[in-house]
């Protein structure tokens, strides 16, 4: 279980990345570095409002995983092994 919300969390940070920086910002975005006009233009302005959507559900997500893996992280193991009570030996 903690092994697949795991690979999850990874997957959720690395598109986390790619759609923040395809956002366009203060000077246009990654899209603009490219040699476009911005993301207007390639993509339509619509485009804007699915990657704040995308970068919004991503964002809950990986707060959600973090919150698991944080649980699975801080819970005690369980003992496994019993302390064995002392044996006393008769002389004989």
């Amino acid at each position: 279980m903690m092994a697949a919300i795991l690979v999850i969390h990874v997957l959720v940070s690395v598109l986390l990345i790619a759609v923040v920086l395809l956002q366009p910002g203060r000077g246009g975005g990654f899209i603009s570095a490219l040699g476009g006009e911005g993301s207007q233009s390639l993509f339509g302005v619509g485009t804007i409002t699915f990657l704040t959507r995308l970068t919004t559900t991503l964002g809950v997500i990986f707060l959600i995983t973090t919150l698991f893996l944080t649980f699975f992280v801080a819970r005690p193991a369980p003992v496994i092994i019993e302390e064995a009570s002392p044996t006393t030996q008769e002389p004989g």
